[in-house]
């Protein structure tokens, strides 16, 4: 992780569905659960119709960013190779992006699943430890009983017959939906202000601690990514927790530069003015078109070309 702690891109998350589960219901046998889709390809499940199928078990527990060991619990599920199975399966150089019921996204590779590319640690020592074999599912039940509101009814996990305690962002609860996508090589956006940090494609899909925002272009598509403001707070003075508007009114300029160092310059003015400016990494729920991959900068009263794409990097110039 580089600039930022797993509890600060942690805790929000855990926030929001706390609060969703409040208002969360045990699924009627119709209700649709999880849907899995592939090249066109969607199945839809309801609780029972997964209950169904082959049932997977084993024991799994996680490390917090906080260093707090929960389990391991016996769990029980669907693994997650029997639900990509109904829809054409996963390939080599491929990946799926698994969805939470409040549009958090995580994204894990073939080679990744293939090979067992978890981190795992004792439950005792909280050291990093060797494994065997682990199997990934949605999981459904947690000793003996059905997921609490605040997990379920569906959460990602990673189980073995070892007792396997491995990262909690891993656990993704309530989760609601399983693309598999052509798998993107890994990229980092470049923060340089008063401060410097970077922020890679694993953090940008976690929201890297903030809430994401979303803009409706002319042509009602919706661009989903994270504020500017929330971005340049990062790295407008010593605290990166929020934006300077002190600093902003007094006046420095921001560069927007794509990897190809094209790039557009804006006065903190406009940023400010800018309400509903983000940087996208999302179009339309799909990750952006390859012309514009990995990140483009969007918002309303700009021109296509002041909307910098393969955005690579966002540096505040001071006077």
């Amino acid at each position: 992780m580089n600039f930022f702690t797993r509890s600060r891109l942690i805790a929000p998350l855990v926030t929001a569905l706390m609060i969703a589960g409040i208002a969360g219901c045990t699924p009627s046998d119709t209700t649709v659960v999880l849907t899995v889709a592939k090249d066109g390809t969607t199945k839809e499940y309801t609780m029972t119709q997964l209950k169904k199928m082959e049932a997977v078990d084993g024991t799994g527990g996680t490390l917090s960013s906080t260093g707090k060991v929960s389990g391991p619990s016996d769990i029980k599920g669907v693994g997650i190779d029997s639900l990509l199975e109904e829809v054409g399966g996963l390939e080599e150089g491929e990946a799926i992006r698994v969805e939470a019921e409040d549009g958090y996204s995580m994204t894990i590779s073939q080679s990744q699943i293939a090979e067992d590319d978890f981190i795992v640690f004792d439950a005792v020592t909280k050291m990093e430890t060797s494994h065997g074999d682990l199997t990934l599912l949605a999981i459904y039940e947690q000793d003996g009983e059905p997921l609490a509101e605040g997990s379920g009814p569906l959460r990602l996990g990673i189980i073995s017959d070892e007792g396997t305690v491995t990262e909690g962002h891993w656990w993704i609860k309530w989760i609601v939906r399983i693309d598999v996508i052509d798998y993107q090589e890994p990229w980092t956006l470049e923060l340089i202000g008063h401060s410097t940090a970077s922020i890679d494609n694993e953090e940008f899909n976690e929201g890297a601690g903030f809430s994401f925002a979303e803009w409706t272009d002319d042509d009602n598509r919706v661009w989903k990514g994270i504020p500017v403001k929330s971005l340049l707070g990062l790295i407008d003075d010593d605290d990166p927790s929020s934006f300077n508007e002190q600093l902003a009114n007094a006046g420095y300029e921001v560069e927007f530069k794509a990897g190809d160092d094209y790039s557009k310059v804006f006065t903190s003015a406009e940023i400010m003015a800018g309400t509903d400016w983000i940087i996208s990494h999302m179009r339309d729920g799909e990750e952006m078109p390859e012309n514009q991959w990995p990140l483009r900068f969007v918002g309303s009263n700009l021109s296509k070309g002041q909307m910098v794409g393969a955005l690579a990097s966002i540096k505040i110039i001071f006077p």
